[in-house]
């Protein structure tokens, strides 16, 4: 199985692809330039977590996240005037917080609308998918 990397999605995609619902075929050019697909893998990167890059700043201003070249995500978090026994406990209650905001809003299963413009084909045991960034998802189709 493909696993993606960073904030890429592995989908499966569900439109009939070339085929109208009364069977004829399409020409590629004629085809919707938005599609469904099932989320088959989640990249790691759309689940990052605190736990593991935060910075405690007095002088920073305000709290904020810088992506690294690998990928990971650096959060600076502005404790200010907050006194030096109590920053454990902010830093703690920072992290809780953000981790739930976070949280991957895809689970293998979900269907989703994708531009596919962003999506890369690929094939794996005989089964086409696309590995699409998290920017180039438009919606999550929800019952």
């Amino acid at each position: 199985m493909i696993q993606p990397l960073k904030d890429y999605l592995l989908l499966q995609d569900v439109d009939n692809e070339g085929v109208s619902e009364g069977g004829l075929y399409i020409a590629p050019s004629a085809e919707a330039k938005i599609k469904r697909g099932v989320v088959a893998a989640v990249g790691a990167g759309l689940a990052t977590s605190i736990d593991n890059y935060y910075v405690p700043s007095r002088r920073a201003e305000t709290t904020t996240i810088e992506e690294l070249p690998s990928g990971a995500k650096v959060f600076t978090l502005a404790v200010g005037d907050i006194p030096p026994s109590e920053v454990d406990e902010f830093i703690e209650k920072t992290k809780a917080i953000v981790n739930a905001e976070s949280a991957s809003v895809y689970a293998v299963g979900d269907i989703v609308l994708y531009s596919i413009y962003g999506a890369n084909e690929v094939r794996d045991g005989g089964k086409k998918f696309y590995l699409v960034p998290n920017k180039e998802v438009m919606a999550k189709v929800t019952e």
